[in-house]
């Protein structure tokens, strides 16, 4: 067990129990990954110690996480120089005897049955076979960094995981454990899927995707074999998000991908709920009713926790809260129960009289329509780019307070500082994570944008390809003025 200039026999009998079940013909592959990884990071062994690896997997629910799980053989006399694993070490006596001690710790000799823990910080300092004429043997479960090198520096930084699965993760980490929604949904063929009746009898599996998100569709036909063989004992629901999108167009992909799962448009509950962040989002919901795993890549974690909520007994189930929707305020309504605060930190007078007497204009934005929609949807790419522009001319010439909001899905804080110096805005942003000011306003489709006169009513909204934002803007001035 060190970190330095030893070497692993690595027995060919131990390479068909790496990974059971689904490994197949990645096995091999898997077993040679694991083996440079011991070797070269966490698990390197005296030269004459054989190291069989059992398993290695990624924890759900704890993002960056790895166990891994291996039986060391040490012959009569054999030990390992000291050493340290930066890693959480469970050991369990199979056979023969040990002696093992960590740095400041006592020596113990250890039989059969026996433990030992070695923490990140301990320095193994004894790991000996405590026999000169028998062998020892010994389980090793280790829980690591999957990726050190990488955790450290995103740690020293103070940064986020900003890739889709990062994010899922981060998204997910609070759900994990706790019930499932109870929620009924209505597919697109006027079936409904009752979530609360399933919990206690089937797993569910929530996909949540978008007709022009390219990671759905890559990963829409691993989707589908899934459903194909996994359907009659999982309960698979496409959902799409409902943003920038209609049921046309899932129509289309639902024909040209050969999609016969079940689909259902998220009119936002479902998404706050289950704090959708990215597509696509997986949400694995065991048979006890309780959240499994969320994430975002089609890997061995997604698949690890469909396994997992299969070979959960049928039992009692106890469903969430059942979900219900926001108020949702339109044009000639006066919003109430309502807060923002921009990036700068800043509270913005959202809802109730102006403070001082100005309209406010409310645009509902997403960073990245207009470089990401550029091919897959050019009408509104193209659409987030004049409002933005035009937005920013106003801004500057009129009296109103403007507040731009960016939804949550696929945005960060960090997004948004981007967004703001290229390619460029010049108004207060926030970032509504929760989504919540997206339901109130009833906004599905961006760029939308919402005007407020001084009382704090809604006195015009604007769609993506709507124009007369400037003529707006100067009658809610003109009114202003009169009164």
């Amino acid at each position: 067990m060190t970190d330095t200039a030893c070497a692993l026999n690595l027995r060919s009998a131990a390479i068909p129990r790496l990974c059971p079940g689904r490994a197949g013909a990645r096995g091999a592959a898997q077993i040679l990954a694991l083996a440079a990884s011991l070797l070269g990071a966490t698990c390197a062994h005296a030269a004459d110690a054989t190291v069989a690896p059992l398993m290695a997997r990624d924890l759900i629910g704890l993002p960056g996480k790895q166990v891994i799980v291996e039986t060391v053989e040490y012959p009569p006399g054999g030990k390992s120089p000291a050493h340290q694993h930066h890693a959480q070490v469970f050991v369990y006596v199979l056979s023969g005897s040990l002696r093992m001690q960590v740095q400041g710790g006592p020596l113990v000799t250890l039989g059969p049955g026996a433990t030992f823990y070695e923490g990140p910080d301990d320095v193994h300092s004894v790991s000996a076979n405590a026999s000169q004429t028998k062998p020892a043997k010994f389980l090793v479960m280790m829980v690591k960094d999957r990726d050190p090198a990488r955790v450290a520096a995103t740690a020293a930084a103070g940064q986020q995981d900003e890739s889709g699965q990062g994010r899922a993760e981060a998204a997910g980490r609070e759900l994990l454990g706790t019930p499932g929604p109870k929620l009924a949904l209505r597919t697109i063929d006027g079936a409904t899927i009752d979530l609360a009746q399933l919990y206690g009898h089937k797993p569910v599996y929530l996909k949540f995707w978008a007709t022009w998100c390219v990671p759905c569709r890559q990963q829409m036909p691993g989707f589908e074999s899934d459903y194909e063989k996994l359907g009659d004992r999982i309960a698979f629901v496409a959902v799409n998000t409902g943003f920038n999108d209609n049921e046309k167009a899932i129509r289309q992909v639902q024909h040209q991908t050969g999609m016969r799962m079940p689909i259902v448009i998220d009119d936002g509950r479902l998404a706050a709920a289950l704090n959708l962040r990215v597509t696509p989002q997986h949400v694995v919901i065991g048979r006890d009713g309780r959240i499994l795993y969320v994430g975002h890549l089609a890997d061995e974690r997604l698949h690890q926790a469909l396994d997992t909520a299969m070979a959960e007994e049928p039992h009692a189930a106890t469903a969430g809260s059942p979900v219900r929707g926001a108020a949702v305020f339109g044009v000639g309504d006066v919003p109430h129960d309502l807060s923002a605060t921009t990036t700068a930190g800043e509270s913005f007078p959202l809802t109730g009289p102006a403070p001082d007497s100005r309209p406010r204009v409310l645009v509902f934005f997403s960073p990245w329509c207009e470089s990401y929609l550029e091919k897959s949807r050019p009408a509104a790419s193209q659409a987030c780019r004049r409002v933005r522009e035009e937005v920013n001319g106003l801004a500057a010439q009129g009296d109103a307070r403007w507040l731009g909001i960016a939804s949550g899905l696929w945005a960060s804080t960090k997004d948004l500082a981007d967004y703001r110096a290229k390619p460029g805005s010049s108004i207060p942003l926030t970032l509504d994570a929760s989504g919540r000011l997206f339901r109130s306003f009833g906004v599905h489709d961006v760029p939308t944008v919402v005007l407020l006169d001084a009382s704090g009513r809604i006195v015009a909204r604007l769609g993506p390809q709507d124009r007369g934002l400037k003529a707006a803007l100067q009658g809610m001035e003109a009114k202003r003025t009169a009164s």
